[in-house]
């Protein structure tokens, strides 16, 4: 679990911190008050050994095209697309004692060599490249451990080695980040629930997506033509249904349960997390939701716009859970972001006199 964290540089937040963060977060606020930033600040932070981490967060937007210069890949990650100042990070884990520190600072040249093995080529379609740079990582409560991460002709380059140091530094963490759309493409779906029946550990992933399919007996991987496997479900009607036409709540609650299988004492991060839900059954999704975080020792940060999604939190958490649970509306004015914390108590209050949260 992530426990504290410092932003400075980084997108909307010129200085912005965050502590004593707990396992289960919402976080409200206006259209581009820095949720969904926020969000992935955290998941920059734990992402950073991988050398598509900068492409990722960029394409993440939506971006079909993304121009391979400095411009295009790295200043969109920079407050108000400044590369003249470093973008930092500190921030603590539950497992270390140690606070983490990392510093991004951009270089208009590359002044490394890489091993053909550290080359990675993005997924998203870029266009010409018409220039070159680097980001100089510095991380360690000294600054003392460096990895160079080069932007060149379609690719990135970062020294294995320095890759690996970077890994042991934040501890591994795994982190996954779920945006609004929420659900991954089949042959993903197919291949995570495969691997849980292996392990003979799907049943409570079948009782969980019967909160939204109560006719559902089981889910099975068929290979369709091109051999793409996508997971069918059984409700009954004498024949298989491909998942993407039972729903799209059922898909997004299953790709959730599949990304937290993944994620022992990790974090997951959802943008949007009420995408898909109704109302209805909201307490019951949060309750398999939170109960799964603590059996996996999982923390859940999500935005929300949705007042019922916070009310569905506030129902569905055990009662011993209850300090487990904070919802944070953020405020932005002008160049100011504050951030308004209210526990499992003061919910309370706010939704018995009806008070505006969001």
């Amino acid at each position: 679990m992530m426990t504290d964290l410092r932003i400075r540089n980084f997108k909307l937040f010129k200085d912005f911190s965050l502590k004593n963060i707990p396992r289960i977060l919402l976080l409200g606020g206006r259209n581009n008050c820095g949720k969904t930033s926020l969000l992935e600040a955290v998941f920059f932070a734990l992402d950073s050994a991988h050398e598509t981490m900068f492409w990722n967060n960029v394409s993440r937007r939506g971006l079909d095209v993304i121009p391979s210069t400095p411009d295009g890949v790295f200043a969109p990650l920079y407050r108000n697309f400044n590369l003249d100042d470093p973008m930092v990070f500190e921030f603590d884990l539950d497992s270390s004692a140690e606070r983490k520190r990392l510093s991004y600072t951009f270089m208009p040249s590359s002044r490394t060599r890489f091993s053909p093995d550290a080359t990675v080529r993005p997924a998203p379609r870029v266009d010409t490249w018409t220039d070159r740079g680097q980001v100089e990582i510095a991380f360690g409560a000294d600054g003392q451990g460096r990895a160079f991460l080069e932007l060149g002709d379609h690719e990135f380059r970062m020294d294995p080695k320095a890759k690996l140091k970077m890994l042991e530094y934040i501890d591994k963490t795994k982190v996954a980040f779920v945006h609004t759309s929420g659900v991954f493409i089949s042959k993903s779906e197919a291949e995570f629930y495969s691997d849980l029946e292996q392990g003979h550990a799907t049943e409570p992933v079948l009782e969980s997506l019967r909160i939204l399919e109560p006719r559902l007996r089981s889910l099975d991987v068929v290979v369709l033509e091109g051999d793409n496997p996508v997971l069918h479900g059984d409700i009954g009607i004498g024949r298989m249904v491909p998942l993407p036409f039972m729903g799209e709540g059922v898909r997004r609650l299953l790709s959730l349960i599949l990304w937290m299988s993944r994620l022992k004492g990790g974090v997951l991060l959802v943008d949007e997390i009420e995408t898909g839900f109704h109302h209805s059954v909201l307490p019951k999704v949060w309750e398999e939701l939170i109960l799964n975080a603590k059996a996996n020792d999982i923390q859940i940060m999500a935005t929300t716009h949705s007042r019922e999604m916070i009310a569905g939190a506030m129902e569905g958490v055990p009662e011993d859970m209850r300090g487990d649970l904070e919802y944070i509306r953020i405020d932005r004015s002008d160049e100011k972001i504050d951030a308004k914390r209210f526990d499992f108590e003061s919910l309370q209050n706010v939704f018995k006199l009806n008070w505006a949260i969001r």
